[in-house]
């Protein structure tokens, strides 16, 4: 057995009172050796615009953390 375990964390505040994390692993058995395609600014940049805009969701706040909106969950 052998092969390569890449694992991501990205991390934004995105505006006051969010923080947006994002955590993604994968492995692979292929020749650790290939060049793993890096994310460009601009991927980074879509991708933390789509966070921010699904973290505004005061519907989809609380459906991550339990029935709380952030502001709430934050209090504790």
């Amino acid at each position: 057995m052998g092969g390569e375990l890449l694992v991501t964390i990205r991390v934004r505040y995105a505006c006051r009172g969010t923080l947006s994390v994002h955590m993604s692993a994968s492995a692979s058995t292929e020749d650790p050796k290939e060049e793993v395609r890096e994310i460009t600014d601009e991927e980074m940049e879509e991708y933390m615009e789509y966070a921010e805009r699904r973290w505004s969701s005061l519907a989809y706040q609380r459906e991550i953390l339990g029935g709380e909106t952030m502001e709430e969950y934050l209090e504790h």
